[in-house]
């Protein structure tokens, strides 16, 4: 089984904990640092403000699905392993 250790996070979360709404994403204006604070309430209006960190999002989930996919061929295939060596053994 894979550890969270290697589970790659969504930005602004830690591996376990869920993901932080959008409606509750601050956003400061791209290029502005510190700049005025507006929220985000929409996924579709964090593609058109902030498509970097859009993107960023949608990779990071796409990469947690992928290793809960890894994970979850790896426990049947396992399975099939044991169930196979099983009837082997009675057979």
């Amino acid at each position: 089984m894979t550890s969270p250790d290697n589970v790659s996070p969504v930005a602004g979360t830690l591996p376990g904990k869920a993901v932080t709404p959008p409606s509750s994403i601050p956003s400061a204006p791209s290029g502005a640092p510190g700049g005025n604070m507006e929220k985000i309430s929409s996924l579709a209006q964090l593609r058109e403000k902030e498509p970097k960190l859009y993107n960023m999002m949608l990779q990071g989930i796409g990469m947690s699905i992928v290793n809960q996919m890894h994970e979850s061929q790896d426990r049947l295939k396992q399975m099939m392993d044991e169930a196979e060596r099983d009837a082997e053994g009675n057979g």
